[in-house]
């Protein structure tokens, strides 16, 4: 889950690049045929989130009794609504940023055997329990 945040940074490298993304999801919308393959891909993209949470679940890292479903809308939601936050602040790193907006979704479900598997995982070379804006309990 970590790595699609990170994948969906990249796009953010710069202002530039992420301006430069915008302009083809701006057209991906009007034209139907190529909205067609956006909605496939949002749609996949979910499912695989959903998929990624329940295995998480039945591995005791995420609590019982989860609406993955709806954790995994929520993971979407933030994404990219973290990649359009980071925009308008421009503070630090995309990858940064929106990794940290991401605990804060999934940090209630979480049981201590996820929050200590978050906190060991790298990004982009990176400890992510190190960056800034860490703070996993």
């Amino acid at each position: 889950i970590g790595a699609y945040a990170e994948c969906v940074a990249e796009m953010a490298s710069s202002p530039g690049t992420l301006a430069h993304h915008l302009s083809y999801l701006q057209r991906d919308l009007l034209d139907p045929e190529l909205h067609r393959h956006v909605r496939e891909q949002a749609r996949r993209t979910r499912a695989e989130l959903r998929r990624l949470l329940d295995e998480a679940e039945e591995a005791g890292e995420v609590a019982g009794r989860t609406d993955t479903e709806a954790l995994a809308r929520m993971i979407e939601v933030t994404v990219s609504g973290s990649l359009m936050t980071w925009a308008f602040y421009l503070e630090g790193d995309a990858v940064d940023w929106m990794v940290h907006d991401l605990k804060q979704v999934l940090r209630p479900v979480l049981t201590r055997k996820g929050r200590t598997r978050l906190a060991r995982r790298k990004t982009g070379g990176r400890n992510v329990a190190t960056l800034p804006h860490s703070d996993l309990p």
